[in-house]
């Protein structure tokens, strides 16, 4: 957080705009005399009883380089002559000035790339110094992630992406405007090589084009954007579902010039066993070199999801029949089981002794009608239990208040 300077509205020799205004002229005198004396009476003539603080931020950033130029250990005055400026933001009289000056001070701030992290913490107080609704934060926001991508300071912003969907309300932002916040980051993430976080702000952009013209689809750009998350959606090693990608109408469009790519993904995204995605490298291989599939990473993801559907509503498995789905060897399927649960596709627990798989729960590689009805008989048996609960607590201790929590349980499951 940056040091504000107490700022009096009332001129003065030991006011705070009287400081920094002599920080300035000693800045200045140090190369040229002259130009220090013209600053320092133009400043003098200017700051009177209901001055135009536009007039007076106009001539701070008439000369602001020759403090932007002071060397790193002098962070702490520059900071407070920047604090200062921006405080003066909140006087100008109309919010006309306000949004231009602000603009101009925002520019300065990310014109050049010494005191990097200076400069960012103060384009970070800018923006917090106007509320929610105002139409200049906005433009700030996309300075800060900007400069901080230039900057190698991005690792500072990552926190604050996780507000960006509460944030966006308060901007208000146009489709064309959300769409390129979302390809923005995108592109700086996967610059970053942060390419799963990379991935998620793709699909959000993506999804903007729900229910577009195809007009809309067939631009360059949101073509490129569906490519690329369909390579993504095989490519990295921790995405397992699909089913949300090839929702995605802009996917749907793409698709229909990419027949064969999207029989891939079809492979990956339905229960399709390994041999058959085997096969289909054997026949297509050209495929996989031309949108640069890698076909081993994909088979080892594939062998995974088809350990979690052949354990999918099962609560212990043989290792050799987990082998003969998998068509592995028997001496291999062990390491096969133990990355399955690792990588959180199954939640269970390998018995030596009887060589069985203990499991919990496993990862639904499709979410359909199936699910949806097993997903409504889970639950349906959990209310029923509790109802039961309910029913022997009233009877043993005949307390209405474990009841009351029983049924409190009963409305939350509903």
């Amino acid at each position: 957080m940056s040091q504000y300077i107490h700022l009096s509205t009332e001129p003065g020799n030991a006011d705070s705009l009287q400081q920094v205004k002599a920080y300035f002229v000693g800045a200045i005198k140090d190369k040229d005399k002259k130009e220090a004396e013209e600053f320092d009476t133009e400043f003098q003539d200017n700051y009177v009883d209901g001055c135009d603080f536009h007039v007076i931020l106009n001539l701070f950033f008439k000369h602001i380089k020759v403090i932007t130029d002071l060397p790193h250990e002098k962070n702490r005055e520059i900071e407070g002559c920047f604090s200062l400026m921006i405080s003066l933001l909140q006087f100008l009289d109309s919010e006309e000035k306000a949004a231009q000056m602000t603009e101009e001070l925002s520019k300065i701030l990310v014109s050049e790339k010494n005191h990097p992290n200076l400069r960012l913490k103060l384009l970070m107080c800018l923006y917090n110094l106007f509320p929610p609704h105002i139409p200049v934060r906005y433009p700030i926001f996309e300075k800060i992630i900007k400069f901080a991508f230039d900057t190698g300071l991005y690792d500072q912003l990552i926190p604050y992406l996780n507000q960006l969907e509460d944030w966006k309300l308060d901007w208000n932002l146009t489709a064309e405007q959300e769409m390129s916040l979302y390809y923005t980051i995108q592109n700086q993430l996967r610059d970053l090589n942060r390419r799963e976080q990379a991935y998620d702000y793709l699909q959000r952009y993506l999804g903007i084009f729900e229910g577009a013209p195809e007009t809309y689809l067939e631009d360059k750009t949101t073509e490129e954007g569906a490519m690329q998350v369909m390579k993504d959606a095989l490519a990295l090693p921790k995405v397992f579902e699909v089913d949300s990608v090839l929702s995605l109408a802009a996917v749907r469009h793409l698709g229909r010039k990419h027949p064969k790519f999207m029989e891939l993904m079809d492979i990956f995204c339905r229960a399709a066993k390994p041999g058959e995605l085997i096969k289909f490298h054997k026949a297509n291989q050209k495929v996989f070199s031309e949108y640069k599939i890698d076909f081993e990473l994909l088979l080892e993801k594939l062998r995974l999801l088809s350990l979690a559907s052949f354990a999918e509503q099962k609560q212990e498995i043989a290792l050799a029949d987990a082998a003969k789905e998998l068509g592995e060897p028997v001496e291999e399927i062990e390491k096969w089981v133990v990355k399955a649960i690792a990588e959180g596709v199954v939640e269970g627990r390998i018995d030596q002794l009887i060589k069985t798989v203990k499991i919990k729960s496993t990862l639904h590689r499709t979410f359909g009608q199936k699910e949806w009805a097993h997903l409504e008989t889970q639950i349906n048996k959990w209310i029923e239990n509790i109802q039961v609960l309910r029913t022997l607590v009233a009877k043993r201790s005949g307390s209405s208040e474990l009841g009351d929590i029983a049924a409190s349980c009963v409305e939350l499951a509903h």
